[in-house]
C-alpha cells in the first residue's frame, strides 16, 4: 500500500535528479515547481484513500487520520499559494518544503521517542532555511533565533527522552505506562518543555514573533502549520499514551494554557504592526486548544483537534489573505496601504472565524471546546477564557476597521491574481462550512 509519506519520500528522491537535468539544459524551474505541487495534492489524497502508516515505529492513533489530512491540505494550499506569488525561486526551497512536510506527519505518527526525536529534527532543520527565504537582514535574525531556541529544546527534549529510558527501559509510547516514577515525572515534563518551544506556548514563546514576524508571509502560515503539530504531539503523549500521568501533570498543562492564552492576548493589543498584532494573536489561539489538552478527556480532546484544525485554516487564511493584499510587514493596523477586494473579503472572513463570530468555522470549534472544558468539571477555567476571549475580539475588529478604511480610501489597489483569489476563497469557505466536518473527526 502506498501511503502519503511514502509518496513524499518518492517525491524528495526524484526532484534531485531532475533537478540537475534541469541545470545541466538550463531551463527555468517551473518544472521542478510544478512537480512539487503535484507530489503535495498527491499526498493529500493518498492519505484520504488509503489512511496512515502501520509501522513498528509509526503508528496512528484515534485523529491521526484527519490530523494528517488537514496538514497535507493545508501544505498544498500554501506551497501553491507561494507558486503563484513568485515568480522564480530556486529548487532548494521545494526540497525543504518536502521535507518538512514529510517530517511534520511522522512526527503526528510517531509511537516511540526516538522516532518523534528524528521527524521533529527533520521537521525543524528543513525550517530554518524556509524562514530564511529571502536572505534578508531580518530574516536571517529570525532564522538565528529559531535555530538557538531550537537547538535548547532539542536538548532539553533529548535529557528528558534519557530519564525516561532510564526508569522505564524503553522508549515506545505504548510500553510506558503503569504508576509513575518521579524519574519518568522528569522525564515527561523536560518533553513537555522541548515540545513547548515548537509550540509557542508561553513562556517558551520567544523566539516565535520574531520568527515569525520576519518570515515571508507564507512560512508564517506554514510555521502555525507546524505549530500545530506540536499541540497534536502534545495530546498524543499526554492522553493517548501516557495517561497514568494525567492527575500528575494536568496543573501544569493547565498553567501552560492560561499563560499561553493571557499574554499574547494582553501583547496584541499594543501591536500597532499588522504582523506582529497576528503573530500574538495566533499564539492566544494555541492556548485555547491547549487548554482543552489539559483537561484529558475524550471529548476535550476531540474538541482540542477540531479547535486546532478550526485555527490553523484561519490563521493559514489571514497569512496568505495579507501576503496577497499587503506584502509590507512594516505596515501599521491604522493604515494598511494595499487593498484587493478577494484578500480583504478573506481576511475578515478569517478574523472574524478566528474571533469565534457565528456561523463560521472557529464559533462552532470555540463553542465545542468551552463545553468540553464545562463538562469536565472545568465551569471556573471555561468563563475565564470567555473573559480573554474578549481581548481578542478586540483586536481583530481593529484591524478589520483598518481593511474598511482601506477600502473606503482605495488609495492603492495590489493587483492579485485570479488563482490566488481563488485559493483564498476556498479557505474562506471552509472557515464557512467546514463545521460539517466535526462529524469526520
Amino acid at each position: 500500500m502506498i501511503n502519503a509519506e511514502y509518496l513524499l519520500v518518492f517525491g524528495l528522491l526524484i526532484l534531485i535528479p531532475i533537478d540537475f537535468l534541469r541545470r545541466s539544459v538550463g531551463s527555468r524551474s517551473d518544472s521542478i515547481h510544478i512537480l512539487t505541487m503535484t507530489v503535495l495534492w498527491l499526498s493529500f489524497v493518498f492519505e484520504i484513500f488509503f489512511g496512515n502508516m502501520n509501522l513498528p515505529f509509526f503508528t496512528g492513533f484515534e485523529y491521526s487520520h484527519f490530523v494528517i489530512s488537514f496538514i497535507l491540505f493545508l501544505s498544498g494550499v500554501i506551497y501553491t499559494f507561494f507558486f503563484l506569488q513568485k515568480s522564480e525561486y530556486g529548487s532548494t526551497f521545494d526540497l525543504l518544503f518536502i521535507a518538512a512536510v514529510f517530517g511534520a506527519t511522522l512526527f503526528i505518527l510517531s509511537s516511540n521517542f526516538m522516532s518523534m526525536f528524528l521527524s521533529f529534527e527533520i521537521m525543524t532543520m528543513s525550517m530554518y532555511g524556509l524562514v530564511l527565504f529571502g536572505k534578508t537582514d531580518l530574516r536571517l535574525e529570525g532564522a538565528v533565533k529559531y535555530v538557538l531556541f531550537s537547538a535548547f529544546s532539542t536538548v532539553v527534549m533529548l535529557f528528558g527522552m534519557s530519564l525516561i529510558y532510564i526508569s522505564t527501559g524503553s522508549l515506545s509510547f505504548t510500553i510506558i505506562q503503569g504508576t509513575p516514577s518521579q524519574m519518568l515525572l522528569l522525564g515527561s515534563l523536560l518533553v513537555l518543555v522541548g515540545l513547548a518551544y515548537e509550540a509557542t506556548l508561553v513562556p517558551f514563546h520567544m523566539w516565535a514573533v520574531d520568527t515569525y514576524d520576519a518570515s515571508d508571509n507564507s512560512i508564517t502560515a506554514f510555521l502555525v502549520l507546524l505549530e500545530s503539530s506540536a499541540l497534536i504531539m502534545i495530546l498524543r503523549i499526554f492522553y493517548f499514551s501516557f495517561s497514568s500521568l494525567g492527575n500528575v501533570i494536568g496543573d501544569i498543562l493547565l498553567l501552560l494554557a492560561l499563560l499561553t492564552v493571557f499574554v499574547p492576548s494582553l501583547l496584541s493589543i499594543t501591536q500597532e504592526r499588522v504582523k506582529r498584532m497576528l503573530v500574538y494573536s495566533g499564539i492566544s489561539q494555541a492556548g485555547f486548544s491547549f487548554a482543552a489538552i489539559s483537561v484529558l478527556t475524550s471529548l476535550a480532546a476531540k474538541s482540542a483537534i477540531f479547535y486546532i484544525f478550526s485555527f490553523a485554516v484561519g490563521e493559514t487564511l489571514v497569512f496568505l489573505s495579507l501576503g496577497a493584499m499587503d506584502r509590507s510587514s512594516e505596515n501599521m493596523i491604522k493604515y494598511i496601504k494595499n487593498y484587493s477586494p478577494v484578500p480583504a473579503f478573506s481576511l475578515v472572513i478569517a478574523l472574524l472565524s478566528l474571533a469565534g463570530v457565528p456561523p463560521f468555522l472557529g464559533f462552532f470549534a470555540k463553542f465545542m471546546l468551552f463545553y468540553s472544558i464545562f463538562s469536565a468539571g472545568y465551569a471556573w477555567l471555561a468563563i475565564i477564557l470567555l473573559v480573554l476571549l474578549l481581548f481578542s475580539v478586540f483586536y481583530y475588529f481593529r484591524l478589520m476597521r483598518s481593511v474598511a478604511d482601506a477600502a473606503q480610501r482605495q488609495r492603492k489597489k495590489s493587483p492579485v491574481g485570479a488563482a490566488e483569489n481563488a485559493i483564498l476563497i476556498v479557505l474562506s469557505l471552509v472557515l464557512i462550512f467546514g463545521a460539517v466536518l466535526m462529524n469526520y473527526i
